[in-house]
């Protein structure tokens, strides 16, 4: 499982370091298996706690992921973090390829806008 999440670390390498951390390496052996990465900062115990601004760029950092073929798969508090104030996607365990029907038609995006209180961008996506 974790090799599964290191390769989804390699499919979102460009957005190591400004939407998800950095990847400094994936290492294994037969027993044991590290994924050693960027600390980001403290996860978010409740996103409407975050200002909209904040829940913007988490659903703008969403849909860059999902245009790299990839879904979240568990989108939480506790998979969010804010590194200076900036609030950003950690642990991808849930993570798989995926073909992003739209802004209007993916159900982790439509659940995603739910999530975090931007219902209207249903409406209004940018």
């Amino acid at each position: 499982m974790l090799q599964m999440e290191a390769d989804i670390y390699k499919t979102l390498l460009d957005l190591q370091g400004r939407c998800i951390p950095r990847i400094f390496g994936f290492f294994g052996s037969e027993h044991l298996k590290a994924l050693i990465m960027e600390y980001l900062g403290p996860t978010v115990e409740n996103v409407l706690d975050l200002s909209l601004d904040q829940r913007h760029q988490l659903l703008e950092e969403l849909c860059l992921i999902h245009a790299r073929g990839i879904v979240l798969g568990d989108l939480r508090a506790a998979n969010i973090v804010l590194k200076n104030g900036s609030p950003h996607f950690i642990d991808f365990s849930h993570a798989h390829e995926h073909q992003c029907t739209g802004f209007t038609k993916c159900s982790e995006l439509i659940m995603a806008c739910q999530f975090f209180s931007l219902n209207a961008e249903l409406e209004n996506p940018s």
